[in-house]
């Protein structure tokens, strides 16, 4: 094998460790090589999932199935779920990692995915409710 660039897409499979039901739910790596799961508040995304882990036929998110991720990369614009219960956000506000793959209006210390490009009314999100977020990774001490 040669060095070079693998994949310009920036979209690679791994093996969920948690069902996804929505896509663009932030991801994180997993317990072992080849497996991503489901990013919390305060982790570290690697990417965002393209699509779900749902089965076809049933329609019913599983786990421990091939899931497509792509990289988050800075200034990519993406829809991201928002938390349910969410802050009030104005556009350009910084938003950090939550539950479930989800984000929310930075209050403090946390990793940042990026910046609002939308508003959001407070607690307005929940399932099937996305936010269009500018990639702008950092880590906030506070």
């Amino acid at each position: 094998m040669t060095g070079g660039k693998v994949n310009d897409y920036q979209t690679q499979t791994f093996t969920t460790e948690s069902a996804v039901t929505y896509p663009g739910t932030l991801i994180k790596k997993g317990s072992a090589e080849g497996k991503v799961d489901i990013c919390g508040a305060g982790e570290t995304p690697i990417g965002y999932s393209y699509s779900t882990s749902k089965n076809p036929i049933t329609k019913v998110a599983e786990a421990n199935v091939d899931l497509s991720v792509t990289a988050l990369r800075d200034g990519d614009s993406v829809l991201i779920p928002l938390l349910t219960g969410n802050a009030e956000i104005a556009a350009w506000d910084e938003l950090v990692t939550t539950a479930g793959g989800t984000v929310d209006l930075k209050s403090g210390a946390g990793e940042i995915v990026g910046l609002a490009l939308e508003h959001a009314h407070a607690a307005t999100g929940g399932a099937g409710v996305w936010i269009l977020v500018r990639i702008q990774r950092r880590t906030a001490t506070a």
